[in-house]
């Protein structure tokens, strides 16, 4: 198992984040408008579309900028933009795609997890911020605060968690306070209130990547039959062949009832909260 305790975050997160509901809703208005567009374009256009589409939608700039769009083109594409930009403030990082539950159980029952899942993370890049780097020592951070605050915030909440999980010191979230507070241009009062409202309190130590398997496990039964009987689940749950490995054969349904619930909060809240 991935000893990389980032990864394993950020791939806990993105699995609560992709089965949302708000973020399954703004998805799908998205790619809703996106097929409208994509109708809506004329077939001499489509291998132009095909390539600036999506850079289209991801841009703030204005729609002016995309000259010939035919009336049915510009409200489809507001539309996707505007889901997209609502997704994106709600949801500010690139997320993994949403694994299978039963993929996710096997990884973590073989000690796998989460390499064999596909996972690609590059949790601190995009276009707002920028690291100052000295023989792969970061010693400052740049932040364009005229561009997308909620990613640029994100990205350093997650620098911040490298920052803490790599060093290991007690210190950590003083010492890149004390950074920012050194009077640079870039730095407005209101940005570092910002990154210190959102740095990280999760127990990083402690994921209980097995419980999260489970929790995960439960919920998509939920999602995908529709029986909210929980204790014919957990049967089912007991039925896998990969069960024994994860270390639950002792345990009660409670202890998964519990597992089931805490997962619940952590879809609702799309982030990766304790679990106790």
């Amino acid at each position: 198992m991935s000893n990389n305790k980032l990864e394993q975050f950020l791939f806990w997160r993105g699995q609560y984040v992709s089965r949302n509901p708000e973020f399954i809703r703004l998805e799908n208005e998205e790619w809703a408008a996106i097929d409208v567009f994509v109708e809506a374009t004329p077939e001499e256009e489509d291998d132009y579309w095909r390539n600036a589409l999506f850079s289209a939608i991801e841009s703030l700039a204005p729609l002016d900028l995309w000259g010939g769009l035919t009336p049915a083109q510009r409200d489809a594409l507001y539309q996707a933009r505007k889901s997209h930009q609502q997704r994106k403030t709600l949801f500010p990082a690139d997320w993994t795609c949403k694994e299978k539950a039963t993929d996710i159980l096997d990884a973590v029952a073989s000690e796998t997890f989460p390499e064999n899942l596909g996972v690609g993370l590059s949790p601190v890049q995009n276009p707002w911020v920028e690291q100052i780097k000295s023989e792969g020592e970061i010693l400052d951070i740049r932040i364009d605060v005229s561009g997308n605050m909620a990613e640029a915030l994100e990205s350093v909440r997650l620098l911040m968690l490298m920052t803490r999980i790599n060093s290991g010191e007690s210190q950590w979230r003083q010492e890149l306070e004390d950074s920012l507070h050194g009077g640079r241009p870039g730095y407005p009062r209101e940005v570092l209130s910002a990154i210190k409202r959102e740095s990280p309190s999760v127990p990083i130590q402690r994921l209980h990547n097995r419980a999260r398997a489970i929790g995960i496990w439960l919920y998509d039964q939920v999602e995908v039959t529709g029986e909210h009987n929980l204790a014919d689940h957990c049967r089912r749950l007991r039925d896998l062949p990969q069960f024994e490995s994860l270390g639950f054969a002792g345990s009660e349904d409670s202890v998964f009832r519990r597992h089931f619930s805490r997962t619940c909060e952590c879809i609702q809240a799309g982030d990766v909260l304790p679990f106790r």
